[in-house]
C-alpha cells in the first residue's frame, strides 16, 4: 500500500508540474523589439528599396536607374547607386545616391561612374 500511495503521489506531482509550469509567459511578447527590413534594388529599370515589403520608387528618370546598396543611419535612409543622365543628347551613368528619396549626383561629368555601396559613420 505504501508503495501504491507513493507511486500515485508521484504521479500527481509531476502532472502539476506540467500543468502549472508549462504556462505560456505573456510578458516575453512585450519585449520583442521590431525590426524593419530594407531592400535596395530594381524594379523595371528604376532604382527602388523596399521597407519591410512595401516598395518605394527613388528616381522617376526616363533612363535606366539602379540602387545597389542601403544604408540607415539616425532615421536617414541612404541609397548608393546609378542614374544614367542625359547631356546634350550623350547618355551616361551617373554615380548617385539618394537620402531620403532625394537624389545627389557624385559626379557630374559626363563619363561612365558608379556607385555600389555606401557607409555611414557615427561620431
Amino acid at each position: 500500500m505504501k508503495l501504491h500511495l507513493k507511486i500515485s503521489l508521484f504521479v500527481v506531482f509531476i502532472l502539476a508540474n506540467f500543468f502549472f509550469s508549462c504556462k505560456k509567459d505573456a510578458s516575453n511578447n512585450n519585449n520583442k523589439v521590431k525590426q524593419d527590413v530594407y531592400v535596395a534594388g530594381v524594379s523595371n529599370g528604376t532604382a527602388v528599396y523596399w521597407k519591410n515589403g512595401v516598395v518605394t520608387t527613388l528616381s522617376n528618370s526616363q533612363y535606366d536607374c539602379h540602387a545597389y546598396a542601403i544604408t540607415i543611419s539616425d532615421n536617414n535612409i541612404y541609397v548608393a547607386g546609378d542614374e544614367t543622365i542625359d547631356s546634350l543628347g550623350t547618355n551616361y551613368v551617373a554615380a548617385t545616391y539618394w537620402k531620403n528619396g532625394q537624389i545627389n549626383l557624385l559626379a557630374k561629368e559626363p563619363y561612365t561612374i558608379n556607385a555600389n555601396s555606401n557607409f555611414c559613420v557615427r561620431k
